[in-house]
């Protein structure tokens, strides 16, 4: 198996990399730069065991560094993320929003209310 060589690989220094680690608020984006960090320093030998560092599958963390690789950092840490559309067509998106009224009205009646 070919062993990648990270830390000529990745171009930013380690130190960047643990600032840009350490300023980061988002998990998923701080995520992906301690990936980036562990392999640069060589703390981990492959990216299966940074990954498990880090907790994800190796899947995604071949799919994140291929990502780095063909990208760069800055489209690295952007998060494409896009929220799916409606699988409810518009006539049953009308009919959802004029029963929620009517749902939150009917109250449950609690034990403690019910007379034996």
């Amino acid at each position: 198996m070919r062993k990648l060589d990270f830390p000529a690989l990745i171009i930013e220094t380690v130190e960047q990399l643990r600032e840009q680690e350490k300023k980061e608020k988002d998990a998923r984006i701080r995520l992906r730069v301690q990936l980036l960090r562990l392999l640069k320093s060589q703390e981990t030998d492959s990216i299966k065991d940074a990954c498990q560092i880090c907790g994800i599958t190796p899947k995604h963390g071949y799919d994140l560094w291929h990502k780095y690789r063909d990208n760069g950092l800055s489209q690295y840490l952007r998060l494409d993320w896009k929220p799916r559309s409606s699988k409810l067509s518009n006539e049953q998106q009308q009919e959802k929003s004029l029963s929620e009224p009517r749902r939150k009205m009917a109250l449950p009646v609690s034990a403690k209310q019910v007379n034996f």
